[in-house]
């Protein structure tokens, strides 16, 4: 009876977990959003379709008999859900501990459970996002192995799990290279304490590096393989939270490694070359080569130099990074056309490069030198630092040494080179701002022939290098020194301050040349304001009289800009004169106030038909040192064109000056001081205007003044003439002309005015705007000739002065234009008292014509003679009738000729008066 009983329950007991089975795979296959999974291996997926604010759950129960594992491996793959959504896998039941929080997108991962409850929960949130990707997960569960197949790259990581457990979790990843590759595994985080991560691979042998606790991130760069497998081995102790994140690449074989330099006597321990596929021929396109390059001794450091440099384009590029890893902080990326005298330098024992090439074009190449060094090394807070070749152990060979230089905080770094040897001739030391050889930040050079001097950083930290010493020597010392006086700039502004604090101290402002300086770059230079003592300022680094722009030792509120070369640097001393004064200034009080900006060089070429040339800043002060070169260049608008320039301002320094010169150099002068310059018509469609400010160094004497100010015009016909001859447009022709006639004369004394007439000849077509004045400029009186009749020759004219201007705008329906032109030369006697040419109609017209009156005078009427002898008479109403007539004739002769002779006059000319002010 108890027998049966017994063989009864245990049929029941097995009916129920056939049951169970069912109806959880049951769940598993019609109950996508969640189920209860209780036989192993296998899959489940998110629900096809994510309903808002919608959970679900599925429940792990492995508590049948003959169900013992250590862990369960839930391998995740598709993961992507959006920011509202989560997964979260607990080890055992909900509420229990939690492995894990998932969301967004990621590469397939593991998670690694102990409890036979695990639960995997799902909750979806709100189905309103702007993330429109797809969103859904595939999970595989087994608790026989942890494994993983990775794919040709990308990134993976250890099992997520909870610590805790005296347990060991083993886990295996398997990478297939493909023939020909190398592969750089990339251990981007590394935690692994008591845990142990071995990587197998075989390049002719078997090899494993293993890799533990003590461990940092690191790239490990597989060649040769032979057998196209490599395997990773993760030994996890899970009493504490160990892990590791990696990522694989494949590599061009023939310029991937990892390399070890030693300091031996042997010269093949002591250095390596990096250099691009196929060097000295063009480098293979869609390569990708990394090398890891690690000293034997940790204590020393790595320095690579640039020997050859030839880049496609900027998609080929080398990145070199300050360590072993990808992850390490970057320390150059060198590109096309990337300055070769660049010097990279570690700051611990390893270098990381990688050269990348795209698909598209190709070049020779590159070749870097890497070396350990064996002098230099790290200093702080003031000692000494040297180098004696003398000094190097027998057989050992090296010419190069990193020095990196540091002082506490709030403190500038302050170098003084006591002596040196610079053996051979080309060696030298540089010395760089912060702690990396970067071109943009050095600070000074010294070589031979170069006068000992100090050195100082703007920073905390300076980096010096000594290159080609191998027979010399140098010795130098560095200390601290409190930031204030003396300031390092780079960039492309900047500005310096020195306060009454440093009153009696000799300060100094370095400006480096800015990255990427172009010679039509220049700095500008802002002095607002000086207090006492002297300031010299240098287009160098250095303090070289050659190169000295202006010395100032004046008190300036607002003083000039100084134009300086941005490519060759600049440099601003101040310097203390003592004047017996003891007493410094009042603390907060600024002694100096300067700054800088980069700008273009004052260069430009004009290509509009007209326009505005200027000087620098105007209208305020133009800067001094400059050298500013305008080029008219503007398009042709006939077969030959002319440039028409006229002046609204003009006030420069006698010291400085504007130089014009057309194409052909038929114009050529040179302007200074404060009158307006004549109008200026060109015989070529080109001009080069060059204005100078250069104070080659002096004394300032004189500040700038204002400048000048220009309008030009392009022009279809017209010209400066100074032979008699004539000028004839073509009819219904659109242009705009401009002629300057000018008869100065040659000898002194002389007097030269213009003699010229006009017509308009076409029956057919209206007159043009003919407009003529007295003098060599638009700004000149105008000339008014009165109304223009077509086809009939105006009166011969004459100018006031030597110089004749005319403009003839005409359209296509306008008339020809022809102008004759003569020199007129002044008959001796024939000048007014001022020198003025008297033209014969103004003598005692009763009009003030020279401007001085002196054609007025002399004018009176000779009284009438008696009558003769004999003379009968006449009678008195004859008398009385004749004096009649005579007062009449008196009253037109007196009263309307003049008025009447000066309106036939003004045709031909007009009293000069300013028109148009």
């Amino acid at each position: 009876m108890f027998s049966s009983a017994c063989s009864f329950f245990y049929v029941l007991c097995a009916m129920v977990f056939v049951m169970r089975t069912v109806a959880s795979t049951s769940a598993v296959n019609d109950e996508p959003c969640g189920a209860v999974i209780t036989n192993m291996p296998g899959t489940f997926s998110s629900p096809p379709t994510f309903e808002e604010n919608t959970t679900c759950t599925w429940q792990f129960n492995l508590n049948m008999p003959g169900q013992a594992f250590s862990f369960i491996y839930l391998t995740i793959e598709d993961f992507s859900l959006w920011p509202q959504d989560n997964l979260t896998v607990y080890n055992g039941y909900k509420s229990t501990e939690v492995i894990g929080v998932f969301t967004g997108r990621k590469s397939t991962f593991i998670v690694a459970s102990t409890s036979s409850n695990t639960t995997v929960e799902l909750m979806i949130g709100s189905t309103k996002s702007a993330d429109t990707v797809p969103r859904g997960f595939n999970v595989s569960y087994t608790t026989e192995a942890c494994k993983q197949a990775l794919p040709s790259s990308g990134i993976f990581s250890s099992p997520y799990f909870v610590g805790g457990d005296n347990k060991t979790l083993q886990c295996n990843y398997s990478l297939t290279v493909q023939q020909g590759k190398a592969v750089d595994l990339a251990l981007l985080e590394l935690n692994l304490k008591d845990s142990l991560l071995h990587v197998n691979y075989f390049n002719g042998k078997n090899k494993s590096r293993v890799f533990n606790g003590s461990d940092s991130a690191q790239d490990v760069i597989l060649n040769g393989l032979q057998d196209q497998t490599v395997s990773l081995n993760i030994s996890l102790n899970t009493t504490g939270k160990a892990n590791f994140t990696a990522n694989y690449v494949e590599l061009t074989q023939v310029c991937s490694a990892e390399v070890e330099i030693g300091l031996g006597v042997d010269p093949d321990q002591t250095y390596h070359v990096f250099q691009s596929p196929g060097y000295p021929y063009d480098y293979e396109h869609n390569a990708r080569c990394r090398l890891v390059v690690k000293t034997m001794n940790a204590s020393t450091t790595l320095v690579a130099r640039i020997s050859t440099l030839d880049l496609a384009d900027d998609y080929d590029s080398i990145v070199v990074k300050d360590g072993r890893s990808k992850t390490s902080p970057s320390i150059v990326k060198l590109t096309k056309g990337f300055d070769t005298d660049y010097v990279i330098t570690s700051s611990g024992d390893s270098l990381w490069f990688e050269f990348v090439s795209d698909d598209f074009l190709s070049a020779k190449g590159f070749v870097i030198n890497i070396t350990s060094q064996y002098f230099g090394g790290n200093f702080y807070n003031g000692s000494s630092i040297s180098w004696d070749s003398a000094t190097l152990p027998v057989g050992v060979v090296q010419t190069s040494a990193t020095y990196k230089l540091a002082v506490t905080e709030g403190n500038q770094v302050y170098v003084t080179v006591t002596n040196a040897t610079f053996l051979p001739a080309d060696s030298k030391i540089s010395f760089y701002d912060g702690d990396r050889a970067d071109p943009a930040l050095m600070i000074d050079s010294l070589a031979t022939g170069t006068a000992l001097h100090s050195v100082f950083s703007n920073s905390n930290q300076m980096l010096v290098t000594a290159e080609g010493f191998s027979k010399g020597q140098f010795a130098a010392k560095f200390e601290p020194t409190v930031v204030g006086c003396k300031q390092n700039s780079w960039g492309r502004s900047d500005s310096y301050t020195l306060s009454g604090d440093f009153s009696k101290s000799n300060c100094t402002w370095l400006i480096h040349p800015p990255a990427g300086a172009t010679e039509s770059e220049l700095f500008a230079l802002d002095i607002n304001h000086i207090s006492a003592s002297s300031l010299k300022i240098y287009n160098s680094l250095a303090a070289e009289e050659t190169e000295l722009v202006v010395s100032l030792n004046n008190s300036i509120q607002s003083g000039p800009s100084v134009y300086l070369s941005a490519t060759k640097g600049a440099r601003v001393d101040y310097i203390y004169l003592d004047k017996g004064s003891t007493k410094l200034l009042d603390v907060g009080s600024d002694i100096v106030d300067a700054s800088f900006t980069v700008k273009k060089a004052c260069e430009r070429v004009y290509t509009a038909k007209n326009g505005t040339i200027s000087s620098p800043s105007f209208p305020n002060t133009y800067p001094l040192n400059a050298e500013c070169v305008y080029a008219l260049a503007a398009p042709a608008v006939s077969s030959i064109s002319h440039i028409y320039m006229t002046f609204n301002a003009f006030q420069i320094n006698d010291a400085h000056s504007l130089k014009i010169v057309d194409g052909n150099q038929s114009i050529s002068t040179k302007l200074n001081g404060n009158s307006l310059p004549n109008d200026i018509v060109t015989l070529h469609d080109t001009m080069n205007l060059t204005f100078t400010s250069q104070t080659k160094g002096a004394q300032l004497q004189q500040t700038p003044l204002q400048g000048f100010q220009a309008n030009y015009e392009i022009l279809e016909c017209g010209g400066m003439m100074n032979i008699s001859g004539n000028v004839t447009t073509n009819p219904a022709s659109q242009s705009n002309c401009i002629w300057i006639i000018s008869f100065p004369p040659l000898k002194t004394g002389d007097v030269n005015i213009v003699q010229y007439s006009f017509v308009l000849n076409g029956t057919k077509y209206k007159a043009g705007s003919l407009e003529l004045r007295d003098g060599p400029s638009v700004r000149n009186a105008t000339i008014n000739f009165g109304k223009v009749v077509l086809n009939k020759t105006s009166t011969v004219n004459l100018t006031r002065g030597d110089t004749l201007w005319v403009k003839y705008a005409a359209d296509n329906e306008s008339a020809m234009l022809m102008l004759n032109y003569t020199v007129y030369k002044c008959p001796k006697g024939a000048l007014c008292a001022n020198g003025i040419c008297m033209h014969d109609d103004w003598k005692c017209n009763g009009e003030n014509d020279c401007g001085d009156g002196s054609d007025e005078i002399n004018c009176n009427i000779p009284p009438t003679q008696a009558p003769p002898e004999g003379s009968t008479g006449v009678s008195v109403g004859l008398f009385i009738g004749v004096l009649a007539i005579v007062v009449v004739l008196t009253v037109i002769v007196t009263v309307l000729a003049p008025k009447m002779w000066k309106r036939k006059r003004s045709a031909p000319y007009q009293e000069f008066h300013e028109a148009d002010a």
